[in-house]
């Protein structure tokens, strides 16, 4: 799962990168699953079982608090060193709570996905406890998901044409705060990662024919429909094929990673490194891309694809660089962007454990 997180941070960085502008069709593939590969990811780590003060108490450490600790840096930065007045920065600090980064901070717009996630966690485990577990056939549960996933794309599309003002002067607009429209499209992909950690047999992963299957099938419906699926921008186009574009693409990030675990090695480690830092990445990577294209292309105006190349090379590196150099040495700044080494230091143990013979 690491390295599942690993490969969906690349694509959202990637999927950020200024090459989409010049490499058509780029940005359709990337935009086809990655971000539904977040949400089943984060739906694998689910347990019902544990208590909604124990959940949300976990989630607010590991994912919100981060989201408002950079949020308080960003106008903290925008207060000292920008023109704008106090009740202006103020102004947008108070939306940015309500409403996730507006577009005039686009660099940090990604930060969406972050109180979003926190918001879903508890949805999902309400829908859990009081629907989800109690449908005791695979069939239903499955329907109950397609049939929720369906809903959510309806409500999506209404909510994207609302419009109203908050404390009458925070206009709010084709979005809802930390986009709880999204719930019910999002909570499809969240529990339906939940479904697939306890119920997909491990063979289907490991079949190399899944890996076969999964990519032609995501390619041709790729190449046939190029995808419309943007949950940032609140677009999900024709619902069978996009769904199936949804379904094939994750499945074939879970069975290419299945199989890197096996052979190991350098690619393995290092997407899994990736994925275990992907908080800090998505968090950073926006300005730290945006500003290295930019100084890449004053040195290379006659090559945007390599300054964009530089850039993704720095959007990915610098963070990396961050949690092994500074954060990984200093556990308690760590936590404050949702990393915690001692419970990788515990899980590195415990796998140790499950793999010594007895």
């Amino acid at each position: 799962m690491d390295a599942a997180k690993g490969v969906g941070i690349l694509l959202v960085v990637l999927g950020h990168n200024q090459v989409n502008s010049y490499v058509h069709g780029l940005h359709a593939l990337i935009y086809s699953f990655h971000m539904p590969l977040f949400f089943l990811l984060a739906g694998m780590f689910m347990r019902p079982e544990r208590g909604f003060w124990e959940l949300a108490t976990r989630r607010f450490f590991s994912i919100l608090r981060p989201y408002l600790f950079i949020l308080v840096m960003i106008y903290l930065m925008h207060l000292i060193f920008s023109p704008l007045s106090i009740p202006v920065v103020l102004l947008r600090l108070l939306k940015a709570l309500f409403y996730a980064l507006p577009n005039y901070y686009e660099m940090w717009m990604p930060l969406w996905f972050l109180p979003h996630l926190f918001v879903l966690s508890l949805f999902a485990w309400a829908i859990a406890r009081l629907i989800y577990e109690r449908l005791p056939f695979l069939w239903l549960r499955a329907l109950f998901l397609l049939g929720l996933l369906f809903c959510g794309v309806l409500v999506m599309n209404l909510a994207y044409k609302t419009n109203f003002t908050l404390f009458d002067k925070l206009v709010i607009e084709g979005r809802f705060p930390w986009s709880i429209d999204l719930l019910l499209t999002t909570g499809a992909f969240f529990l339906a990662g939940y479904e697939v950690r306890r119920s997909l047999p491990d063979a289907i992963l490991s079949s190399k024919w899944t890996l076969v299957i999964s990519a032609a099938v995501w390619v041709g419906l790729c190449i046939v429909y190029p995808s419309r699926l943007d949950l940032a921008s609140r677009r999900y186009g024709l619902f069978p094929i996009v769904t199936l574009e949804v379904i094939s693409g994750c499945l074939l990030i879970f069975s290419l990673c299945r199989h890197l675990e096996w052979r190991g090695g350098k690619v393995f480690h290092s997407l899994s490194t990736l994925g275990r830092y992907s908080i800090v990445i998505l968090i950073f990577h926006g300005p730290i891309q945006s500003a290295a294209f930019y100084k890449g292309l004053s040195l290379l105006p006659s090559n945007p694809y390599l300054a964009a190349a530089l850039a993704f090379l720095a959007a990915v590196g610098i963070p990396v660089l961050l949690c092994e150099l500074i954060l990984r040495g200093n556990p308690r700044i760590a936590e404050w962007f949702g990393l915690s080494f001692a419970q990788e230091k515990a899980i590195a143990h415990e796998n140790l454990r499950s793999h010594t013979p007895a």
